[in-house]
C-alpha cells in the first residue's frame, strides 16, 4: 500500500473515531453526507435511510443489542420456542486460531457476531483460503463496529466467531 493511501485511510479512521466520541449521531450524519451529498432530516425523517438513522440515534431498547449480536440472538430465538428456524451452529470461537478447519464440513459459513458484513462463505473446503480467512477474522474481531458506523447497539457486544452450516 502506498504511504499516501495509508495516511488517507488512517486520517479517515481517526476522523470517524473523533466524530463518534463527540456524538454517534454526528458520525451517522457525516456518513450520510458523504454517501448522499446532503444532511439527513432527522426532525422529520422521510426516506428509509433517514428513518434508520433516527432509530439508531434516538430509539433505545435492550433487544437492539441482544438481537444484533448474531450469537446472543440465537438464545433469544430458542427461548421463544423458535430454535427450529435457526441455521445449525457448528462452533463458537473467541479467535480464529481456535477453529479446527479439518472438523468443519465441506461447506460452511463463518461470521463475527458483533457487526454487519463480517461473513466468510466456504462452498468448497479443499479450495478454501484458511490463512486469508484467519487474517480477515482477526482484523474483524479487533474492530469496534459501533465506532466505525455510529451504531450504538454494537458497543455492548463481545466479539466472537460463529460457524454455521452453509
Amino acid at each position: 500500500m502506498e504511504i499516501k493511501n495509508f495516511k488517507r485511510i488512517a486520517f479517515q479512521v481517526n476522523l470517524l473515531g473523533a466524530l463518534y466520541t463527540i456524538s454517534p449521531t454526528l458520525l451517522m450524519k457525516y456518513r450520510y453526507l458523504i454517501h448522499k451529498g446532503s444532511l439527513p432530516n432527522l426532525k422529520n425523517p422521510k426516506t428509509f435511510d433517514e428513518k434508520l438513522i433516527w432509530l439508531n440515534s434516538y430509539w433505545r431498547h435492550p433487544l437492539k443489542t441482544l438481537c444484533g449480536d448474531k450469537y446472543m440472538m440465537r438464545a433469544y430465538v430458542e427461548k421463544h420456542g423458535l430454535g427450529h428456524i435457526l441455521t445449525p451452529l457448528l462452533g463458537v470461537y473467541q479467535n480464529a486460531e481456535e477453529i479446527n478447519f479439518e472438523n468443519l464440513p465441506q461447506r460452511f459459513v463463518l461470521k463475527c457476531s458483533h457487526g454487519c458484513g463480517y461473513n466468510i462463505i466456504c462452498t468448497d473446503r479443499k479450495n478454501f483460503d484458511i490463512e486469508g480467512s484467519k487474517r480477515k477474522l482477526k482484523k474483524w474481531l479487533s474492530e469496534d463496529f459501533s465506532r466505525l458506523y455510529g451504531e450504538m447497539r454494537y458497543s455492548g457486544m463481545k466479539p466472537k466467531i460463529i460457524s454455521e452450516v452453509f
